[in-house]
């Protein structure tokens, strides 16, 4: 027990050295943050490369001249003029019109001076691509790339990757995911006021993209026949098992969490359709968003000892005259410092028992007092007397009638004022009344839910059969919720109690109608009308049939993830994006790549966690049997026992973790300096152990079996 204590003693110091931080839980971060983690360090250099590409096609028909002194109508034929370099069959020309594109993708930073005018050139730049069409062309160079580099694979052997295997399809998808993201998410950066606009067409204008752009990836690739998403579930499933290593898994992950948050939507998305669908079954909306729920919810500390904190007050006050007097009675137990007492402090310092003077639940130096004993201040000498006269039950009536009366007019006399406390006894009372808010305040508000109670109607017939069991004799009637005949008051009040709590989820009436289709399949009529084209249905009917394989993929660059698990040799090289060509013995670049390193598995996780959270919430609110079926593969793949691997290790330590650098991060290394390092940079971790723990709590809801 002794052990035992000083761990939880060393873990409450440990996270009490934890900075406070705000932090918002959403389904992603901000427009900032999700450029900045598309990129790693490595690749700083590249966007020189960039520059120069777009400098040298710019020069070329516009001499002397910057793409800010351009107009619309010369902006868009220089575009056109870049896609069609695009398609012609030299490579290096090809790849320079690639990387002007992106350059435009970039806001094209070496024009700017502030991230204002920076936001203000990205936005007019992503609508004029996508305006031209740039999107659907890069994908189709996608499609080229992939093919090509799996020609390549099968002829070349080499086994360490490097970020020179994949550039041109590094380049291809960072066009593809700065369109998505910041079609994605302008609105709300324009609503958190994170970029400044002056005009509201611009939000117009992206609201409409954002439509179109959702509709055209909710519908199949002609070049391959079949869902963007899905897609890039057969990259990973590559990756994985035809050992692909060249392919940059990283930004494949971030590019598959990012189109399902456009196609599905995200938890706010998740919550609305499910009430529409409670509406449709004739149930009652849900108020509770989980995820507003989640951002009101503080964090949970153990409350301090109040003899810890009056002990350490005393120890930093060595010169304090309060001391504690021996015990007369027992010369062994001599006291140092504040201990734990039955009866209160020293009589002669703080009196808690010689009576109450106040009603503030607070210490003084005559008692203590509470609002909800205030009115019983006068029992304890009540029983004190009757203790006196049965203990003197020899003596006569008449004595103790007097007695009696004598400790009523000493009750109602007023007692003489009290001195004056010292510096010393201040300190220690307000460190008192600090523990006794803690221990005796009866306002203190429990720890429990934020949310309310939900009770099933299994759990309220199973009740009224114990109880009907127990005070009857016999306990099924048949579903009866009603007859309460023969059973005490109290669990008339447990059971109107849980009546007012009962809840009815979407899936039990999803199973109720399963089961009549299976009963009556002609005269049963669908409750959700066109549910064959909602995006999560689309979505599951092309990832059904290799379904359980692109979960085991995602769980194995998951478990290669893990900050706490050495490589095995057989292990996946997730570091194709990362590690440069020739690794130099710089002392500088050794720790950037060391700590870029930490920083890709973090961001890798956080895109997996992502990517199942997704799917397990539109799965469920689409229909509970292909969140079932979703849910019962990541349990035979072992993913519970996995998600306890990544809590296995100090939670204070990998949030506190820095893996990440304002200076080195885009667009901030190619603008301006930034300031230094702050605990707003811990939100990486926070939401990655958030988004991890939510996939356990929804794949060990009401299975009490599988753990």
């Amino acid at each position: 027990m002794k052990d035992i204590g000083r761990k939880n003693r060393r873990d409450s110091e440990i996270s009490a050295d934890v900075p406070d931080f705000n932090f918002e839980y959403n389904d992603s971060d901000t427009l900032e943050a999700e450029l900045a983690e598309w990129y790693t360090y490595s690749e700083e250099p590249e966007f020189v490369w960039n520059l120069n590409a777009f400098k040298n096609f710019l020069n070329k028909n516009y001499p002397n001249k910057k793409w800010k002194d351009l107009n619309q109508r010369e902006k868009k034929s220089h575009i056109l003029r870049l896609i069609d370099y695009t398609e012609i069959d030299h490579k290096q020309t090809r790849d320079d019109a690639c990387r002007s594109i992106l350059y435009l993708c970039q806001g094209t930073f070496a024009e700017v001076e502030n991230m204002d005018e920076y936001y203000a050139n990205l936005a007019e730049n992503i609508s004029l691509l996508y305006e031209c069409d740039i999107f659907n062309v890069f994908l189709e160079l996608f499609i080229f790339e992939i093919n090509n580099i799996n020609e390549s694979v099968l002829a070349d052997g080499k086994y360490a990757p490097s970020i020179s295997d994949n550039v041109e399809m590094r380049v291809i998808l960072s066009v593809l995911y700065s369109i998505l993201e910041v079609v994605r998410l302008y609105e709300s950066e324009v609503e958190a006021k994170r970029v400044n606009t002056s005009s509201s067409n611009y939000v117009q204008k992206f609201q409409y993209i954002k439509q179109q752009l959702r509709s055209e990836l909710n519908k199949p690739i002609l070049k391959v026949n079949q869902l963007l998403s899905s897609y890039l579930f057969q990259l990973i499933n590559k990756f994985c098992n035809q050992n692909v290593v060249f392919l940059p898994i990283k930004k494949i992950i971030l590019f598959l969490w990012k189109v399902l948050l456009l196609t599905l939507g995200g938890l706010d998305e998740a919550f609305k359709l499910k009430n529409e669908h409670r509406k449709l079954f004739n149930l009652s909306e849900i108020t509770e968003n989980p995820r507003e729920i989640i951002n009101q919810m503080t964090p949970a500390t153990p409350p301090p000892n109040p003899v810890d904190i009056a002990n350490e007050i005393q120890l930093n006050n060595p010169n304090s005259s309060y001391k504690r007097k021996k015990n007369l009675n027992d010369p062994n137990n001599s006291v140092n410092g504040l201990t734990k007492q039955t009866r209160g402090i020293d009589s002669d310092d703080l009196s808690i028992t010689n009576g109450i003077n106040n009603s503030s639940g607070k210490l003084t130096q005559f008692g203590i007092s509470t609002g909800n004993l205030s009115n019983n201040s006068n029992e304890p000498n009540e029983s004190e007397n009757c203790e006196l006269a049965e203990s003197e039950s020899d003596k006569n009536e008449s004595q103790v009638n007097e007695s009696e009366s004598e400790n009523a007019e000493r009750a109602k006399r007023p007692s003489s004022p009290p001195p004056l406390p010292n510096e010393d006894q201040i300190k220690i009372l307000e460190a008192a009344n600090d523990a006794i808010s803690i221990k005796i305040n009866f306002n203190y508000h429990s720890k429990s839910l934020p949310w309310q109670p939900k009770v099933r109607i299994n759990e309220l017939e199973n009740f009224l059969d114990q109880e009907r069991k127990k005070f009857l004799g016999f306990g099924d009637l048949s579903n009866d919720l009603d007859t309460l005949i023969g059973l005490p008051n109290p669990i008339h009040e447990s059971i109107r109690i849980l009546k007012q709590h009962l809840y009815t989820s979407l899936s039990d009436e999803q199973i109720k109608l399963e089961e009549k289709f299976l009963k009556h399949p002609l005269s049963t009529k669908e409750v959700i009308v066109n549910n064959s084209e909602s995006p999560p249905e689309i979505l599951f009917s092309s990832l059904l049939n290799n379904l359980p394989q692109y979960l085991i993929c995602l769980l194995k660059i998951l478990l290669t993830s893990i900050p706490q698990i050495r490589p095995k040799a057989d292990s996946l090289q997730i570091m194709s994006d990362l590690f440069p060509e020739e690794i130099s013995g710089s002392h500088y670049l050794t720790i950037k790549l060391g700590i870029d390193s930490n920083r890709h598995k973090e961001i890798i996780i956080k895109g997996i966690s992502g990517i199942l959270l997704l799917l397990l919430k539109h799965f469920k609110t689409n229909h509970v049997y292909q969140f079932e079926f979703t849910s019962q593969h990541l349990l035979f793949a072992n993913c519970v026992p996995l998600i306890l691997k990544i809590f296995n290790i100090n939670i204070s330590s990998f949030v506190q973790s820095k893996n990440n650098n304002h200076n080195l991060d885009f667009p901030s290394c190619v603008i301006g300096n930034q300031p230094e390092i702050d605990v707003e940079e811990l939100v990486n971790n926070t939401r990655c152990k958030i988004t991890v723990f939510r996939i356990d709590f929804c794949l060990g809801k009401w299975r009490f079996n599988c753990f």
